[in-house]
């Protein structure tokens, strides 16, 4: 909500910090300010979308670069759009698909670099990597993955234009707070109760491996097969995507807040690729493309899981808790429908079993803002 919000304001965000979020926050400003007249709940949820989809593409691409395939690449397109993490953040607005679209061009260009050994795509590879940390910081975790990406270079004129550009780039990022005299610090620290306890690293885990199948299902397995077939036609392609998805994913496991299934996002979009080239190797075409027509029984699997947990009782009661937000549905169906919003629940000032103060102080300070416009609080409810 306070996306949508900030949108509402029309006020550009001059932060670098955790929070801040400055090219996700700005650009949908931005294009506020140029169309006064769409809706700010619209503008979000298309934005939202569009780069959703571009990143969508953008996978195919990547995988059509490493198999020459173009059932391979739909096929692995479709699978990461059927996830249960993406299609939720595809519905949401929220900065995880603008971000993913970064990730994807980084690994687009990488790749491309790897297979055709062109200066232009490291270079674009440097530039992307050094932009994406003014949408997440988190992406900071990427930078292993970027310095084997110079290593396997080994040309050392190109290799100091690559860090140049990074660099430039990531030291930026300090230039608000050093003219705002804030602490250097606001860039990289979150404001979090949530420390991490290695004793709970067991049970983070399964959580995690929970996630993975969550989201991709019967093709997991398929996945981890991938690596290792990957890691025989291509190394150093393969080592590079590990490399990257190692520290992400490790990361979202530790950092186990109860939203931390969106973190897992970028190593998700790596695994995708690990599953559409499994596929194509071990299966021939025409196996391949009937076993393929099995990922239209992911919605399927998403609706069996729900009325699963709803007839287990830890699975009913968390329903009758969580019901303020949708139940049980809204944790377990990616789709977002019907479910109560936070607008509604604000308007209504219903009450919620867990604080949603921060939430309800955006919606607030939205639905004030659209009172000043002329709008009603039943046209509101309706967003």
């Amino acid at each position: 909500m306070g996306f949508i919000t900030d949108i509402e304001k029309g006020e550009f965000i001059i932060s670098t910090s955790v929070y801040a979020h400055f090219l996700f926050s700005n650009s949908l400003i931005l294009i506020k300010k140029i169309f006064p007249f769409f809706d700010s709940i619209e503008i979000g949820r298309w934005f939202t979308i569009f780069f959703g989809v571009s990143s969508v593409s953008i996978l195919y691409k990547i995988i059509y670069t490493i198999t020459k395939n173009n059932w391979s690449s739909f096929f692995g397109s479709i699978i990461f759009g059927l996830s249960f993490t993406f299609w939720r953040n595809t519905e949401i607005v929220e900065i995880y698909t603008f971000n993913i679209f970064f990730i994807a061009l980084f690994i687009l260009y990488s790749v491309k670099y790897f297979q055709e050994k062109k200066d232009k795509f490291l270079l674009l590879s440097s530039f992307i990597l050094g932009i994406s940390l003014w949408n997440h910081i988190q992406n900071i975790l990427l930078i292993p993955g970027f310095l084997f990406l110079l290593y396997h270079s080994k040309n050392w004129n190109l290799i100091v234009k690559s860090i140049s550009i990074f660099t430039i780039l990531f030291l930026s990022l300090f230039i608000i707070p050093f003219f705002k005299e804030e602490s250097f610090l606001i860039v990289f620290k979150a404001v979090s109760n949530h420390n991490i306890n290695f004793k709970n690293f067991p049970k983070d885990i399964l959580k995690s491996i929970f996630y993975l199948i969550f989201n991709f299902w019967h093709f997991t397995i398929f996945g981890i097969f991938g690596i290792f077939l990957l890691l025989k036609k291509h190394l150093e392609l393969t080592l590079f995507l590990l490399i990257n998805a190692i520290p992400v994913y490790g990361f979202a496991t530790l950092f186990s807040v109860s939203d931390n299934y969106v973190f897992f996002l970028p190593a998700n979009f790596i695994f995708a690729i690990f599953i559409s080239f499994s596929l194509y190797s071990l299966f021939p075409k025409k196996i391949f493309k009937l076993f393929s027509f099995s990922i239209l029984f992911i919605p399927l699997f998403y609706i069996m899981s729900y009325h699963f947990s709803m007839e287990i009782e830890k699975g009913y009661e968390f329903n009758e808790q969580k019901k303020y937000k949708g139940g049980l549905k809204y944790y377990m169906l990616p789709w977002l429908n019907n479910n109560v919003g936070i607008l509604e629940t604000t308007i209504k000032n219903s009450e919620t079993p867990e604080p949603l103060d921060w939430m309800k102080k955006s919606a607030k300070e939205y639905i004030n803002l659209r009172i000043e416009n002329g709008e009603n609080l039943n046209d509101l409810e309706n967003k």
